[in-house]
């Protein structure tokens, strides 16, 4: 599940920074993508269990819509993994986004101001100065 961990990560960190700034639609968005979270694993894995079932599930109607037949998602070797991985990373990525908003709100703006003076682009403010700074926001959401 190291995967499912890294794309979470890499996902969240990016849904939290795009609504670190002052997007109006903060206030709209975010509960919605925060839903996912806020269902218990059990119905998660009985949804998902739906959406992968092989004659009545919505991923093979459209497959066999475009023609491409039915296909045993949790059933094959190659697909098993990854269908776990992606319904795993669906609840939770949601968890790691909020986790890293609340880290990225609670540092100093300051830093931010100064580094931009200095003409630190986008990613140098990014990579020099906000990962750094969440270093342990970023250890509690990998552990």
């Amino acid at each position: 599940m190291s995967g499912a961990v890294g794309i979470e990560f890499l996902l969240g960190l990016g849904i939290a920074l795009l609504f670190f700034g002052e997007a109006k639609s903060k206030n709209f968005v975010m509960p919605i993508i925060l839903l996912p979270m806020m269902v218990a694993p059990v119905i998660v894995g009985y949804m998902w269990r739906l959406l992968y079932q092989v004659q009545t599930g919505p991923f093979n109607y459209i497959l066999g819509f475009l023609g491409l037949g039915p296909y045993e998602w949790t059933s094959n070797v190659s697909t098993a993994l990854p269908s776990i991985i992606i319904a795993d990373v669906w609840q939770w990525t949601p968890f790691v986004a909020l986790v890293s908003l609340a880290g990225l709100s609670a540092l100093p703006q300051e830093l931010f101001e100064a580094a931009e003076i200095d003409g630190a682009s986008s990613w140098q403010r990014l990579i020099y100065v906000t990962l750094p700074m969440l270093r342990r926001v970023i250890a509690i959401v990998l552990v």
